[in-house]
C-alpha cells in the first residue's frame, strides 16, 4: 500500500523521523480510503459470519502443525460454504492445501497441490486486483517446480502491493529454488523486516539460502532461532545440522541429526533439496547432511 524513498539532511534525527511518519500516515490514509471505496464498488462485502470464520482461521494459522492446519481448513471451508465468492477465503484454502502437500501431512501431495492451484485461480478470478490469489498460486507453482509461472504470479502480487511481506517472502523462495540465492536472501531479509512473525517456512528458506551462500554462521543462527520459536517445525534441524557440520562442530551437528530422525523418521536424504533447479545446490545441502551423520 505504501512505498517511497526520502532525501534530506540528517541534522535532526527526530525531526526527520517525524517528517517521514507524517508522510506515511498521509499516504496510507489516502490509499486506504481509495482502496476500501474501490472494494465496495467492485466486490460485495463478505458474509459477516464467513468473515468472522476467516478471522478465527487467521488467528490459528495454517502452517504450524498438522492439527492447526486441519482446524484452519475446517474454518475456511465453512466460510466458503457461506460465501462462495469470498476471494480471500479461497486464497487461504489454497495456502493451507499447499502446506499439507509440502509438509507431509497428506498421502496425496500432488492431488492437494492441484486442488490448491484450482482454489488460487478461483480467488484470482473473484479478486483480480487483490494479491492473495496470485501469492498462493505462486507458492503452489513453485512446489510443482514451474519456476517461470511461479515468478509471474508472485510478481503480480508484489505489483499490487509492494509492501506485502508474504509476497516478498514467496519471491525469495522462488528465487532460491530457481538459482538466484543472493536475490533470495535479499527478499527474505526484507520480508522478515516488514513482518518478523512470518510463517516458519520462510525463516527456514532464509536459513537454507544462507547455507547455500556458504554463510554457515548466519544459517546456524537463523535455524536455531527457528527451532526456539517454532517447536512444531522440525525441518529447521536440516540447515542447523548442515551448517554446524560445515563449521566443524560435529557433536552439535549430530544432536540436530538425532532430533531430525526422531521427529521426521522417514526423511529421504536423496530427495532433500529436490526443489532446487540447480543440482549443485541440492548436492551441497546433502553434502552437509552427510557430514552431519544423516
Amino acid at each position: 500500500m505504501w512505498t517511497d524513498h526520502f532525501d534530506g539532511q540528517l541534522t535532526d534525527i527526530f525531526e526527520f523521523q517525524d517528517t517521514i511518519a507524517r508522510r506515511i500516515a498521509g499516504t496510507l490514509a489516502a490509499n486506504v480510503t481509495l482502496i476500501e471505496s474501490r472494494r465496495q464498488l467492485d466486490h460485495p462485502r463478505p458474509n459477516p459470519t464467513a468473515f468472522d470464520l476467516v478471522l478465527r482461521a487467521r488467528a490459528i494459522g495454517q502452517g504450524g502443525s498438522r492439527a492447526t492446519n486441519r482446524q484452519f481448513r475446517e474454518l475456511i471451508t465453512k466460510a466458503i460454504e457461506l460465501d462462495p465468492n469470498y476471494a480471500a477465503a479461497r486464497a487461504l484454502l489454497a495456502e493451507a492445501l499447499y502446506s499439507m502437500a509440502i509438509l507431509g501431512w497428506t498421502e496425496f501431495p500432488d492431488q492437494e497441490l492441484a486442488r490448491g492451484a484450482a482454489e488460487a485461480r478461483k480467488a484470482i478470478a473473484l479478486g483480480p486486483n487483490e494479491p492473495d490469489g496470485y501469492r498462493a498460486l505462486g507458492h503452489i507453482l513453485l512446489a510443482r517446480t514451474e519456476y517461470d509461472q511461479a515468478k509471474d504470479a508472485v510478481k503480480r502480487a508484489i505489483e499490487i502491493n509492494p509492501s506485502d511481506a508474504n509476497a516478498l517472502a514467496i519471491w525469495g523462495s522462488v528465487q532460491s529454488s530457481s538459482g538466484d540465492i543472493g536475490g533470495a536472501t535479499e527478499a527474505l531479509q526484507l520480508a522478515l523486516k516488514l513482518d518478523p512473525m512470518l510463517e516458519p517456512r520462510f525463516v527456514f528458506d532464509l536459513a537454507v539460502a544462507y547455507y547455500l551462500e556458504h554463510r554457515h554462521e548466519d544459517a546456524l543462527r537463523i535455524a536455531e532461532r527457528g527451532l526456539a520459536r517454532y517447536s512444531d517445525f522440525p525441518m529447521f534441524n536440516v540447515p542447523a545440522a548442515a551448517a554446524a557440520a560445515q563449521l566443524g562442530r560435529k557433536e552439535q551437528a549430530a544432536r540436530y541429526v538425532e532430533a531430525l530422525r526422531r521427529r521426521v523418521p522417514f526423511l529421504d536424504l536423496e530427495k532433500l533439496g529436490s526443489r532446487f533447479k540447480d543440482p549443485s545446490h541440492s548436492e551441497y545441502l546433502r553434502e552437509g547432511m552427510k557430514a552431519a551423520g544423516l
